[in-house]
């Protein structure tokens, strides 16, 4: 049984992951640098707890990647974590916030503003905080799903904004890594 399964189903792309505990990154468009990345989503099913989002600047192995994530859960929380060579480390903790939105079938937009080291993070178009980290410079765009949840992706803008760099309703998802544990 595959611990993760991926798709676009109506012009939006789907990912669930099939037990606790278990972190799942779907990967691909390019390299990019500073800009902004930007992507809907839909909570379908799976716990409150779990967490899901925007991975940025995702270089290294595709099976074990280093990468920045912001997160948002179902109990109106987020944060911003690294991940350097199988290591997490959380840059801004679990934050409440009143800007996301909560329950089933929740839809937030998520927004991570690049600029060199210094990352600002939106939900909703409400601005949440900037934190400063100069870990990774470059890499690629995906998403990131925890948890037993079952998330849809819709509408990511990539910095260049190019047509043929948009996923969501033209277009459809890159390839995936997995890593077991949070």
């Amino acid at each position: 049984i595959d611990d993760v399964v991926r798709g676009v189903v109506m012009g939006s792309y789907g990912m669930k992951t099939s037990r606790n505990h278990y972190t799942a990154f779907s990967i691909g468009l390019g390299q990019f640098a500073d800009g902004t990345y930007q992507a809907k989503t839909v909570k379908m099913d799976g716990p409150e707890r779990g967490g899901y989002g925007l991975a940025v600047r995702v270089n290294g192995n595709p099976d074990d990647p280093n990468l920045y994530v912001f997160e948002i859960n179902a109990e109106g929380r987020y944060r911003f974590r690294r991940r350097t060579e199988g290591d997490w480390r959380e840059l801004i903790g679990w934050t409440e916030s009143d800007a996301i939105t909560t329950g089933a079938f929740a839809e937030n937009v998520l927004k991570v503003e690049a600029g060199h080291e210094t990352f600002t993070l939106y939900v909703n178009d409400a601005r949440l905080r900037a934190v400063v980290d100069e870990s990774f410079d470059q890499g690629y765009v995906g998403f990131l799903v925890t948890e037993d949840l079952h998330i849809m992706f819709d509408d990511l803008n990539t910095p260049s904004q190019a047509a043929e760099r948009s996923v969501g309703r033209n277009g459809n998802g890159g390839g995936g890594g997995r890593s077991k544990g949070r």
